[in-house]
């Protein structure tokens, strides 16, 4: 990743960024952006799935992916001052069912994050779209009742009909080329584009 993310074109690009990051010893989500020493330290732990991948260490921190507390950072979005959200989910969103040993630790392990982090994503969602039934569409924020401060922000969602057909075990560049192709071609049908 250092070969082709340059920490220097980070810090100068306009568009904000941040990674989310898990602290396993204490629990804490970190929001780690542009201004944190070493950002691409937290990048890379940012994609560290928990069981299949190693802890990684940053700062005297182990981290993994912040997927473990916070799949869809739309609280960041919405604090940060986003008029829209366009929110890109890997999974779909019902988890089909799966071939998987039980009684093979890492294979149930890997199953029962795909249902967890499935279930928070979903849940995620349906909270964001309840939220603006009850808001102006003008994006005028409610001024009373259980959603006062909240306003309209449309949302967008580009996720796969059906599961990704990848192993996180064992992939090669044609795999990731294949996901590119599904993705963008689930991106025109949300974004209503021909591909």
């Amino acid at each position: 990743m250092r070969t082709v993310i340059k920490e220097e074109n980070l810090l100068q690009s306009p568009v904000s960024f941040s990674a989310g990051v898990v602290n396993v010893a204490t629990g804490d989500y970190i929001e780690a952006d542009l201004g944190y020493p070493n950002i691409l330290d937290y990048i890379i732990a940012s994609t560290a799935i928990p069981v299949l991948m190693p802890i990684s260490m940053v700062a005297g921190q182990p981290l993994l992916d912040g997927g473990l507390r916070n799949v869809a950072p739309f609280k960041s979005a919405i604090d940060d001052g986003a008029d829209e959200i366009v929110c890109i989910v890997c999974q779909p969103s019902k988890v089909s069912g799966g071939n998987f040993n039980q009684k093979n630790l890492i294979e149930l392990s890997e199953r029962l994050m795909d249902i967890i982090v499935n279930e928070t994503v979903n849940n995620d969602l349906e909270w964001v779209e309840f939220i603006n039934q009850y808001c102006p569409r003008d994006g005028t924020p409610l001024t009373d009742g259980p959603f006062a401060g909240c306003r309209f922000i449309p949302t967008t969602v580009i996720r796969p009909a059906v599961e990704l057909p990848i192993d996180l075990e064992d992939f090669d560049s044609d795999d990731i080329q294949e996901l590119i192709t599904l993705g963008r071609n689930a991106a025109s049908q949300a974004m209503n584009l021909h591909p």
